[in-house]
C-alpha cells in the first residue's frame, strides 16, 4: 500500500505542476496578448500623428481643386462663346474667379508648395476675364476708346489657360500624392476646343 499512497502523492504533484504550468502559460499569453495590443494603439497614434498634417493639407488642396475645375471650365467656355449681357459675365466669370480667389485665400496656408502655379492659372483667368470683357456687347460700347488697352494685349487664349490649368493640377496632384489623369484631361480640353459647346 505504500508504493500506491507515493504514486498518489506524485500524480498530485504532476496535476498541480499542469494546472500550474496551464495558469502560468495562460497568464503569460494574456500579458504578451496586452503588450502587443499597446504597442499597437501606440504604432496606430504615431500613423494618425504623423499622417495629420497630410489629412490638414489634403483636404484644402481638394477643395482648391474644385474650386479650380468649375472656374476653369466656365471661363473655358466663355472663351469660344462670350456673353451677352452684364449677369451672364457676372455668372460665368467673375463669381468663379471670385469663389477661387477666396477659396485660395481661405487655404494659402496649406497651398504654399502649389503656389506659383494656383497663382499662375489665376492670372490667366483674370487676364481671359478683362478680354472677354471687352470682347462682351454690353461692356465694349461702355468702355471709352482711349481707356481700351492696346490691341491684341488682352487675346483670349484656351491654350494659355489649359497650360497654367494642367500645371497647377500636376502640382496639385504631386502634393496630394495622387497621379493626375493628364492625358484624360488635355483630351477633353482639346475636343472642347475643336468642338466647342453650343456649336
Amino acid at each position: 500500500m505504500p508504493e500506491n499512497s507515493g504514486t498518489l502523492r506524485l500524480s498530485e504533484i504532476d496535476t498541480l505542476i499542469g494546472v500550474g504550468g496551464t495558469l502560468a502559460g495562460t497568464l503569460v499569453g494574456v500579458i504578451v496578448t496586452h503588450l502587443l495590443e499597446q504597442r499597437g494603439r501606440a504604432q496606430q497614434k504615431r500613423e494618425e500623428i504623423a499622417f495629420g498634417p497630410l489629412q490638414d493639407r489634403y483636404e484644402p488642396l481638394k477643395a482648391t481643386y474644385h474650386v479650380m475645375v468649375r472656374c476653369h471650365v466656365s471661363v473655358f467656355q466663355r472663351t469660344f462663346s462670350y456673353p451677352k449681357s452684364k449677369e451672364e459675365f457676372e455668372r460665368d466669370i467673375v463669381q468663379p474667379i471670385r469663389e477661387l480667389s477666396e477659396t485660395i485665400n481661405m487655404n494659402g496656408m496649406w497651398l504654399s508648395k502649389v503656389q506659383p502655379e494656383i497663382t499662375g492659372v489665376y492670372e490667366a483667368y483674370v487676364k481671359a476675364a478683362i478680354g472677354i470683357q471687352l470682347r462682351t456687347p454690353a461692356y465694349a460700347s461702355t468702355i471709352p476708346e482711349q481707356s481700351r488697352p492696346p490691341s491684341g494685349s488682352m487675346d483670349i487664349s484656351p491654350d494659355v489657360l489649359t497650360m497654367h490649368f494642367t500645371k497647377a493640377v500636376k502640382a496639385m496632384g504631386d502634393e496630394m500624392g495622387v497621379e493626375p489623369l493628364e492625358k484624360g484631361l488635355e483630351n477633353i480640353f482639346r475636343r472642347l476646343k475643336e468642338k466647342p459647346p453650343g456649336s
